[in-house]
């Protein structure tokens, strides 16, 4: 059955198919294969990262390729990319097996160098920006001359003097290795057998910096995989720093973060549960699943065994907590190989590890060829309207610009149930002027009359297990379901304010649900 909407309707209503609707992804990004970036070049690419190296005040991208040569692209501030061949033969000519990227002000002449981690026994690369974009690839030092199988490295104040030092992370049965700048881009290797972080290491693949103790100085998390398919992992390590980069590692049965036995790969620090400290997620390979662990503010971390966040089990390479929805604070992104999609875990506001909806992400366009084999990705506000892009690198497949076109359908999820299922109420169209859109209500009582509730807010009510639409400004009642307890409402889209932001939520009589009724997930809709 299908019913116009009031609330959102202009001018005159017609009829519409729903099938003619077009879909907005729930995950808010969107697959846009633009430029060079996703599409047109298909690579063994690793990693990628995101920085503005030509001073333009645009974000740009820079992809690093297994035995290809590594890429960089030019931003233009609106999503378009173009890349530098002619300019920049230096570093992108490179052909070697590349595994990761950092980039940083390692010079103080404020702007972005780059740093690239080779494995295979091949020297790391290291280049100095002259500005402009122009680089010129370092050749002395040991920073650039030994030959490790690294697979990653980032750039940290770890002494405190506001210069950019430099961990690599090494592989086959290599020590890491930590470096010292001199605040002019010049940097010594940490021999001192004394420093862990120095003398560590065998099959180590990324790391991670953070405050982990409120010291105010950076401490340091590795992760560490066996090398092995199906191999059984090894434990990952956590040093504390002393201030003067000194880093002890950290052992003892209560903490967690350092007794785990897995493939991990990629790792992140983030405030999950909103008391000011850094927590900690490693992504595992080799169908782990993946730890979350808990930090107590003084960098004793505990395991969580529940919740959405540790339930992702593969093959995850990387992940990163950023903000990509604009509320609630750190979402979870983890990019996955082997075909399997990757995962974006939304922050719905609710607090700790349990406090997330997870949204599959990808492969969006399967009849691109994109089988989902992610390794590395970075983000960044790529097209200028103030909230983040995602570029993934892929193996053997072109890459990914995920475009974000801001939130604007946002299931707040949390149904209450009833005899009818799960009701449940989804959005189809663009939120723009003289659009159309749809709401679809599903699985509610057959037959049932429901009450469409619109807000302004939403409260989290766990004695009903769900959201619901506090003190609403409009409801439309009287509105009946069919025989299989679903209903489509549609209408126009009026010319409303940019962020305006209104939330949806439908509820219906049903004597065996919780309080007598049923309701469908909260619906936010954030125009544009």
């Amino acid at each position: 059955m299908r019913s116009f909407i009031p609330l959102i309707a202009s001018g005159v209503l017609l009829a519409l198919n729903p099938a003619n609707a077009q879909e907005i992804p729930p995950n808010l990004l969107v697959d846009a294969l633009s430029g060079g970036i996703a599409g047109s070049d298909v690579e063994n690419s690793r990693d990628v990262a995101v920085a503005d190296f030509n001073g333009d005040t645009f974000l740009d991208v820079f992809v690093v390729n297994v035995d290809e040569d590594n890429s960089l692209y030019f931003g233009d501030g609106a999503g378009g990319f173009t890349k530098d061949i002619s300019v920049n033969p230096l570093i992108h000519d490179s052909g070697r097996n590349s595994r990761g990227v950092a980039v940083g002000d390692i010079d103080g002449d404020l702007d972005i160098d780059v740093f690239v981690a080779n494995s295979a026994a091949q020297p790391n690369l290291l280049y100095r920006n002259n500005g402009n974009g122009f680089f010129t690839r370092v050749t002395t030092g040991l920073v650039v001359t030994e030959t490790d199988n690294s697979r990653h490295g980032v750039f940290f104040d770890m002494d405190g003097d506001t210069d950019l030092d430099l961990f690599v992370a090494n592989f086959n049965g290599q020590d890491n290795d930590l470096f010292t700048n001199d605040g002019a881009g010049n940097f010594t290797k940490i021999t001192d057998p004394a420093n862990d972080a120095a003398s560590d290491g065998g099959i180590s693949y990324d790391a991670a910096v953070a405050d982990i103790d409120g010291d105010t100085d950076l401490d340091l998390f590795v992760t560490n995989h066996d090398g092995l398919v199906g191999g059984p992992g090894t434990v990952n390590f956590l040093y504390r720093n002393d201030g003067s980069g000194g880093f002890t590692r950290i052992t003892g049965a209560a903490n967690h973060a350092t007794l785990d036995v897995n493939n991990s790969l990629g790792c992140t620090f983030g405030d999950v549960d909103g008391d000011n400290d850094v927590d900690l997620y490693v992504a595992n390979d080799e169908l782990d699943k993946n730890n979350f662990y808990l930090n107590d503010g003084t960098g004793v971390f505990t395991r969580v065994f529940t919740g959405p966040l540790v339930t992702n089990m593969g093959n995850s390479i990387s992940c990163e907590f950023f903000d990509i929805d604009g509320q609630h604070g750190p979402d979870l992104f983890v990019a996955n190989r082997a075909g399997e999609g990757n995962c974006l875990f939304m922050n719905n506001g609710r607090g700790g590890p349990n406090g997330f909806d997870v949204q599959p992400f990808g492969p969006l366009e399967p009849s691109s060829g994109e089988t989902g084999n992610s390794y590395g990705f970075a983000f960044g506000d790529l097209d200028g309207d103030g909230d983040h892009e995602v570029v993934v690198a892929n193996q053997g497949e072109a890459n990914r610009f995920y475009d974000n076109d801001g939130p604007q359908w946002i299931d707040l999820a949390n149904h209450l149930v009833g005899v009818g299922g799960i009701p449940t109420l989804g959005g189809t169209g663009t939120l723009e002027p003289s659009s159309w859109v749809i709401l679809d209500i599903d699985q509610g009582p057959p037959a049932g009359m429901s009450v469409l509730f619109v807000g302004f807010g939403t409260l989290y009510a766990p004695f009903m297990g769900g959201v619901m639409v506090p003190a609403p400004v409009m409801q439309l009642g009287g509105l009946p379901l069919n025989g299989t307890g679903s209903l489509t409402l549609f209408g126009i889209m009026p010319n409303l304010p940019s962020g305006f932001a209104f939330i949806l939520q439908a509820w219906m009589p049903d004597a065996t649900a919780v309080a007598g009724a049923s309701a469908t997930n909260a619906l936010k809709l954030i125009v544009p």
